[in-house]
């Protein structure tokens, strides 16, 4: 059974609540609960039972983005939980929306680590001390942004 509009944005406001949630922790701790990695994909399984997405290719493009995570993964350039997220959104963008998704990820990444290189300038610059550690990067933030605008235009593109 197709659903309806009002379905649909249901199923948006909570996977956008759950980026949110997923942004804040990364930015908070420095990861991502496993529960906000996992509520999305089950988010994704309700949303495929309604008949209104391509599975196989939502699988494939998760598929994908998990073996690059890994990859990032194991060189050390990005972390477990954003390697999870990274594939939980691709079920949600498929593969029909999977270089806007990277596109809009990558672009926001950079964002966010302009943001964390100014702001480790500027505590750098008040403490008057040369020897602090190098910052991280919470990237969850960039997946997440990507992610909502990425969803949100496929979303109006299939309402179309």
């Amino acid at each position: 059974m197709p659903e309806s509009g009002a379905t649909t944005v249901l199923f948006l406001a909570a996977l956008f609540g759950l980026l949110a949630w997923c942004a804040i922790e990364d930015i908070r701790t420095r990861t991502i609960p496993h529960s906000a990695i996992l509520a999305i994909v089950l988010l994704y399984a309700g949303h495929a039972l309604t008949g209104q997405t391509q599975w196989v290719d939502a699988l494939i493009s998760a598929a994908l983005l998990l073996a690059a995570g890994f990859a990032l993964f194991y060189f050390r350039v990005m972390g477990g939980g954003d390697s999870k997220l990274i594939a939980a959104m691709g079920l949600w963008v498929g593969l029909s929306h999977l270089v806007a998704f990277l596109l809009y990820t990558a672009m926001a990444g950079g964002v966010v680590a302009l943001a964390v290189l100014l702001i480790h300038r500027l505590k750098v610059r008040n403490s008057g001390t040369v020897a602090l550690e190098a910052p991280t990067v919470p990237y969850g933030v960039a997946i997440a942004v990507g992610g909502i605008i990425a969803v949100w235009q496929a979303s109006l593109r299939e309402a179309i």
